[in-house]
């Protein structure tokens, strides 16, 4: 065995070893010696506090004073704690009085040799040794620890506060010895190393054998490693071997590249055409809208009038009908264009504030007549742990109850139909509700659930015969469904019923937007804002006015065209202007253009919210009208509701359209989304500048003064993110060189909306975040500085 083995074997881990030893004795002595005093505290706490047992209970109102108490009673005071002493192990317990600063003993054990030496204790005694701390625990709930030592030993001290009957304070204490502790500790210490060397003589010679094993198994190692790099030389001379076979099959694969390109170059001309077909199916579905639409709009708008009028009852029952086929007809268009909006994925949920019982009242009142008139009955039963106002899309909310009940009414000859809906879950913002639509009726065979929810089908052909219908209903409502976080299923059995049911996810309404929605409803100048109406067609502008009317908005002006809305937006200002799209002499579209041109000219007038009062509804048109600087879009034709909640919407809100004039960085390298935005910021009256890569918007903050940067999140050379990295890395060196220019705002402007996007952009730097296709009123938000 050599030198160098012996010490890396032996001697280091055994010197190691014991080091570990060594601590380890040290801390569990410490833990010991903790864990005794602990012990001791809690003796002397319980042994001080049983002193007002020990003496006379009137003993502490009557040693108030210096002789007040005689020599015989003091003598027995000192027997009865030297004997509480001797039975509780201790050193010493006492009594005090605080008076002038001073500690005074009133009551004192004493020790066998003092009473041996007739040195005892003397009544009114001072303890000029006390300390400030001793003194203090006179005003203190909580007992006082101290450690002391001297010539007669070394002590632990628990001081307290009492009070007597008579309400007089008073100290009571105890001493115990504890010099014991460091000898109990110091015995332990050769037993703890005897058994450490102990389990050293077990275990040493198991580390030997090991040794052995390790230095025997080194040589069989080193012959593997020599085995290993004959190996690596043969796969080297392999790689080379494959090398000449990877450039024969390059040139192959180059081959077969330039046949693929020839087939992308017919993709393309393919996908061309496709595209050339789906943009002429939109124009035409887009034709087909209007030209449907907008004499569905008079037709059922004018019956609605027609109705409130005096009528014999068989003018009412024509009446019925036309209404009932009208808004058939409107419901087989509406869902075969909200499934062309599903399938292209264009479809956009509400996030506002509804009343959920008012909504699903009205679904039932629209049902009612329908129900009564096959003899059902309807019922409706809402939880009463779900709150009246709620976030989320109220319309699209209705249309899948509409559907499911609908269809329950259909298939049901005799019986009810009930709508039951109720909470899952529910946090701080948001819950999940369960909506159930059962019915008595035919029922569904297990065949025909299979079909159910998909484009274009019933359980059977001879259901689409007898009851009509286009198959798209539940096939709508199970991807609105999906959309709104929640799911749709059926529970059905052949001639026993059905129950379909849905979840969905709706936001809950925080206390603040409570209270804004009171103070709104307390206004009371909301019904008289003056109404601008655009529109060409006569029955159209019979239909809105008698809706507005009806609903108390009586403050209405009508213009034929856009050139007469032109003329009088330049005399009056309007709140809201509901704007035609096509029309003759000039468009909507123009129109809204030249209003938006004349309020950037005159800053000082509040800019007017426009609304798109149209027959279109298909991909595109929302792009078109934000584009043109509008706010939203009433589809024709229209429900009453549905035109005055968007009314009500924008009502007595157009004071938040009047910002100061701001000098702001646009960062976007979409064209479309750039004149969006620069459109609708200059009609707010702020001055835009654009950058279209990350790059250019870098260069352009540190040439100028901005008051706020809209930033693109993906953009070329240099995306949204790593611009505001660079951005504020700017900041915090002008800031050291002693030049800060401040903080500015940055705004994410993207279109990915999920929770970790938005942390990225935080975490980046960035201020706010406007998901697209960005709202006007995101805009005004993000713009408050």
């Amino acid at each position: 065995m050599n030198r160098n083995y012996f010490l890396k074997v032996i001697i280091i881990p055994s010197i190691t070893y014991f080091v570990m030893v060594g601590l380890y004795i040290l801390f569990t002595s410490y833990s010991e010696r903790e864990r005794i005093i602990t012990e001791v505290d809690h003796r002397l706490v319980i042994a001080a506090a049983n002193i007002k047992q020990v003496l006379d209970p009137t003993f502490f109102d009557r040693a108030t004073d210096s002789g007040t108490i005689s020599p015989e009673e003091h003598l027995k005071n000192i027997q009865e704690l030297s004997r509480n002493v001797k039975t509780s192990g201790l050193t010493y317990l006492y009594a005090t009085v605080v008076r002038n600063g001073k500690v005074i003993f009133i009551a004192s054990s004493a020790k066998d040799e003092e009473f041996l030496k007739h040195k005892l204790p003397t009544y009114w005694q001072a303890y000029p040794e006390a300390t400030p701390e001793f003194i203090q625990t006179m005003n203190s709930s909580q007992p006082t620890f101290e450690t002391s030592e001297d010539r007669w030993g070394k002590f632990e001290s628990a001081i307290m506060a009492q009070t007597s009957p008579g309400g007089n304070r008073y100290l009571v204490g105890a001493d115990m010895d504890i010099s014991y502790i460091n000898e109990h500790i110091l015995s332990r210490i050769p037993y703890v190393f005897m058994r450490a060397l102990f389990f050293l003589i077990i275990v040493g010679p198991f580390f030997y054998f090991l040794t052995k094993y390790y230095k025997k198994n080194t040589a069989v190692l080193e012959e593997k490693i020599q085995e290993r790099k004959q190996a690596e030389k043969q796969l080297e001379d392999y790689k080379v071997h494959l090398e000449e076979m990877v450039q024969s099959r390059t040139e192959q694969l180059q081959e077969e590249v330039r046949e693929r390109k020839l087939m992308s170059e017919e993709l393309q001309v393919a996908k061309e055409i496709a595209v050339k077909e789906s943009r002429a199916k939109s124009i035409f579905l887009a034709n087909m809208s209007h030209e449907i639409r907008t004499p569905m709009n008079g037709v059922i708008g004018m019956t609605n009038i027609l109705k409130e009028t005096d009528l014999t009852e068989e003018q009412k029952e024509y009446l019925d009908i036309i209404d009932i086929s009208g808004n058939n007809l409107l419901s087989i268009i509406n869902d075969i264009l909200d499934f062309s909006k599903i399938e292209a994925g264009q479809v956009e949920l509400e996030n506002i504030a509804f009343n959920l019982r008012y909504n699903l009242e009205e679904v039932v009142k629209m049902l009612h007549v329908r129900a009564e008139g096959k003899g059902l009955k309807l019922f409706l039963t809402i939880s009463s742990d779900l709150p009246d106002l709620i976030k989320g899309d109220p319309v699209r909310l209705k249309q899948i109850v509409m559907n499911l009940a609908n269809n329950a009414i259909k298939f049901t000859e005799e019986g009810s139909v009930s709508i039951l809906i109720e909470p899952i879950w529910q946090n701080e913002v948001q819950m999940m509700v369960k909506c159930r639509v059962a019915d008595t009726g035919l029922g569904i065979s297990e065949k025909g659930r299979e079909k159910l929810f998909k484009e274009f089908s019933q359980t059977d052909v001879s259901t689409t015969r007898k009851y009509g219908g286009t198959g798209l209903g539940l096939k709508i409502a199970y991807d609105l469904v999906r959309l709104m976080g929640g799911e749709i299923s059926v529970e059905s059995e052949e001639g026993k019923g059905s129950v379909f049911w849905f979840t969905a996810v709706f936001g809950k309404m925080l206390k603040s937007e409570l209270e804004k929605l009171e103070q709104e409803k307390q206004k009371d100048d909301i019904k008289s804002i003056p109404i601008l109406l655009v529109e060409d067609n006569y029955i159209s502008q019979r239909v809105a006015r008698t809706s507005l009317e009806k609903d108390g908005f009586t403050n209405l002006e009508i213009a034929e065209n856009g050139r007469v809305a032109i003329r009088l937006f330049e005399k009056k200002e309007y709140e809201i202007i509901l704007m035609d799209i096509r029309m003759p002499v000039m468009d909507g579209l123009e129109a809204t253009e030249k209003i938006r041109e004349l309020e950037r000219l005159n800053p000082q007038r509040k800019a007017s919210y426009i609304v798109a009062f149209t027959a279109y509804a298909v991909e595109g048109d929302k792009e078109r009208f934000l584009e043109a600087g509008m706010d939203d879009y009433v589809a024709k034709p229209f429900q009453p509701e549905e035109l005055v909640r968007v009314i009500t919407k924008f009502a007595g809100k157009r004071e938040y359209r009047k910002q100061r004039a701001l000098s702001i960085l646009l960062a976007e390298d979409n064209k479309i989304n750039q004149k969006v935005a620069i459109k609708t910021l200059e009609s707010f009256g702020h001055k835009v500048d654009l950058a279209e890569t990350g790059v250019q918007a870098l260069e352009k903050f540190k040439n100028n003064n901005y008051n706020i940067i809209l930033m693109d999140v993906e953009m070329p050379e240099m995306d949204g993110l790593e611009a505001t990295q660079m951005i504020r890395k700017i900041e915090r060196e002008d800031v050291l060189k002693g030049v800060p220019k401040g903080r500015i705002k940055i705004v994410a402007l993207t279109a990915s909306t999920t929770k970790e996007d938005r942390e990225k952009c935080i975490a980046s730097g960035m201020d706010d975040y406007i998901s697209k296709p960005f709202r006007q009123s995101e805009l005004v938000r993000a713009l408050n500085i």
